[in-house]
């Protein structure tokens, strides 16, 4: 039986939700590292954090990634260079990545360095997880999970998680089931409801089907990860 792996920053670490055929756990961990050595096994590992760094151009994924959402698109935060995220503070990080794409960072983005830089860590690390941990982002795997429609509404709107919750669990049965589970399992200020929707949509997109990506032919990084964002084909 296939062990899929949907992966969600947290306030409270990394937000974990398993699936294996009908059966589902739904765990914290405090580092990537720690996740890995739990689930290194898994078939796959779909993590919401940018894999394959630029250099010296923004990243053709996060562009086809926003034309394919519309509305939704800016959920999709510019990726900081390598070099950008080899520096300590946001100020320099902005300086170098504008000299290199010509885009400063905002904070939104650089509030993702410390996990961006946990999984780019694991990665170049850990040979055996390369094919399966993998870069997805829950609202393209949501539009995904809808046919190819992005959904109609944000998720910090209440009409926006009902209809999230709504498609998951006519993908999954078991959804609502898992996410009950998470909202009183958790702390709202370690995990909030849309960390396990993220999670929970990671999750049942490895497990309902084939995963196609954004590019098609992705190009990788200067150490040979792939830059590119996987989502259940529509």
């Amino acid at each position: 039986m296939s062990l899929v792996v949907g992966v969600d920053g947290a306030p409270g670490g990394w937000l974990v939700v398993a699936i294996a055929g009908g059966d589902w756990e739904c765990r914290l961990f405090e580092s990537f590292e720690a996740l890995w050595s739990e689930y290194g096994t898994a078939e796959l590992l779909l993590v919401d954090v940018p894999i394959g760094l630029p250099e010296d151009a923004p990243r053709e994924c996060d562009r086809a990634a926003r034309d394919r959402l519309g509305a939704r698109g800016s959920s999709v935060f510019p990726v900081p260079t390598r070099a950008a995220l080899a520096c300590e503070d946001r100020e320099t990080a902005s300086v170098v990545n504008e000299r290199r794409v010509g885009n400063r960072i905002s904070i939104q983005s650089w509030a993702l360095a410390p996990r961006i830089r946990e999984v780019d860590r694991l990665l170049r690390s850990e040979p055996t997880a390369h094919g399966r941990v993998l870069e997805a982002h829950p609202e393209l795997c949501f539009a995904g999970l809808n046919g190819g429609t992005p959904m109609g509404h944000s998720k910090h709107e209440p009409a926006g998680l009902a209809e999230r919750r709504e498609l998951l669990t006519t993908r999954f049965e078991p959804s609502q089931s898992i996410y009950d589970h998470a909202m009183d399992r958790f702390l709202r200020a370690a995990v909030s409801r849309d960390d396990v929707l993220d999670a929970l949509a990671l999750a049942v997109s490895g497990a309902v089907g084939a995963l196609v990506s954004v590019p098609e032919n992705p190009p990788t990084d200067a150490h040979g990860l792939p830059m590119r964002i996987v989502y259940p084909d529509p």
